[in-house]
């Protein structure tokens, strides 16, 4: 599998970890203050989803009501929400369990680019080097794996929620079993599908 990615334009420095009030920023905005969500210790991934979670607009005047939406969507047209995008990908990279190679995405992104930061996060799933090294299988195997293919079926087409995508990567999960990754064709976002909704 080889994704058409663009080479990374410098070995980018470590980014700084967050402090205490930038953290507690960040969980105040995720609503890990009323325990809508977490930090997970061990699901690196997890975290970076967060950009995806529908919140309050960040840069709303006092007062004012909106409509929740995700933290990436308000960072399109907000100074603050785009600073607190880029600390929640401050965060990432200093979590104990993302791979160098994704610490090493992330710290080439400009964080005064909505642009940017979005390509970044993107990335993180397709990049084969970063699936490698967070366990995934990304060459195809010779032959079926076990009772469900394995990495075998990796290249395969399929039509997730009436779209085209193809398979890029497995991995045997203790807790949720055989996974893999597929990827859709039309805009390279991924999602992960168990057996049954391989077949």
């Amino acid at each position: 599998y080889n994704a058409p990615l663009p080479p990374l334009t410098s070995r980018g420095r470590p980014l700084k970890a967050l402090s205490n009030s930038e953290k507690l920023e960040l969980e105040r905005l995720f609503g890990m203050d009323k325990g809508l969500n977490k930090w997970d210790d061990d699901d690196w991934v997890g975290v970076v989803a967060l950009a995806e979670a529908d919140v309050k607009n960040p840069d709303a005047r006092h007062g004012e009501k909106t409509k929740p939406r995700t933290l990436i969507g308000w960072a399109e047209n907000g100074k603050k929400s785009l600073k607190l995008l880029y600390n929640l990908i401050r965060h990432v990279s200093n979590h104990k369990k993302t791979p160098n190679q994704a610490k090493k995405i992330l710290s080439n992104a400009d964080p005064k680019s909505i642009e940017s930061l979005r390509d970044a996060i993107g990335r993180l799933s397709i990049d084969p080097l970063v699936l490698r090294q967070d366990g995934w299988t990304t060459v195809k195997a010779s032959t079926p794996e076990g009772a469900s293919g394995g990495a075998y079926r990796i290249g395969e087409k399929v039509i997730w929620q009436g779209y085209e995508g193809v398979v890029i990567a497995f991995v045997h999960d203790a807790y949720m079993g055989d996974l893999w990754k597929a990827m859709w064709i039309e805009d390279f976002s991924t999602f992960d599908m168990e057996l049954e909704e391989l077949n």
